[in-house]
């Protein structure tokens, strides 16, 4: 599923699903030239058919002011817990990887198709999360939010609580893929909503 291919940039319109943006993160992660990476963006804005804010937004999770409540370790022995796997297991896995998303997919088997969630959806889940506070509540929305995804659902959704997707670009990089002077407006407004 790629957006930007050379100079040609495909027109037919991308769902705003977490598959789609998976995707993309997953293509401008693997791509080492910079200019590229907000190309690849670009290419995807000029395509999206949903909101291009909670596009944004997504892409840059560390710039909403959103926080979940959830340290590594308290998050380890969440999904510890949720994926039936003892936490010193998932800690050493976790080590070797360097990634605690990475490590939750490899230990979680969804039963069944699951997948097409959209964007949106994945905002509502994330918003109820940063609502709470106590590991109960943790429990049960992250429960709930493993009950009906996808690995690559997952994966975003843990990227997401910890405020990093690493995609090896930063705050401008990301912004040019909108326009070449969002981040210079950025820079001003300090307001990824204004921006867009």
């Amino acid at each position: 599923f790629l957006y930007f291919i050379g100079e040609m940039v495909f027109t037919t319109p991308v769902p705003a699903t977490v598959d789609v943006f998976y995707s993309l993160c997953q293509q401008v992660q693997a791509e080492n030239s910079l200019t590229r990476k907000s190309e690849m963006i670009q290419g995807c804005v000029r395509r999206w058919s949903g909101d291009l804010l909670l596009l944004f937004k997504m892409l840059l999770p560390k710039y909403t002011g959103r926080i979940y409540h959830l340290k590594d370790k308290q998050l380890m022995k969440l999904l510890a817990s949720l994926l039936k796997t003892h936490e010193s297991t998932l800690k050493d896995h976790a080590d070797k990887s360097g990634c605690i998303a990475t490590t939750a997919v490899h230990f979680f088997h969804p039963a069944g198709h699951r997948g097409g969630m959209s964007l949106q959806q994945l905002e509502d889940h994330l918003a109820k999360l940063a609502a709470v506070t106590t590991e109960d509540q943790q429990r049960r929305l992250m429960s709930e939010f493993i009950a009906v995804a996808s690995r690559d659902e997952l994966f975003v959704y843990l990227r997401q609580i910890k405020l990093d997707l690493r995609l090896g670009a930063g705050i401008r990089i990301v912004l040019n893929g909108l326009h070449p002077s969002a981040n210079d407006i950025y820079k001003q407004c300090a307001s990824i909503a204004e921006v867009v």
